[in-house]
């Protein structure tokens, strides 16, 4: 059972950190766009 504990754990943090990694990679195009658009004039 301690086996099984661990192993849903470990689980359950790849797949946090899995999706921390797509957040991330998210917000840094948000940020790019952001930055492009606002360096973009006005036309």
């Amino acid at each position: 059972m301690n086996a099984d504990c661990k192993s849903v754990i470990s689980d359950q943090l790849s797949v946090i950190s899995y999706q921390l990694e797509k957040a991330r990679v998210f917000i840094d195009l948000s940020s790019h766009i952001l930055h492009s658009l606002i360096l973009l004039p006005d036309f």
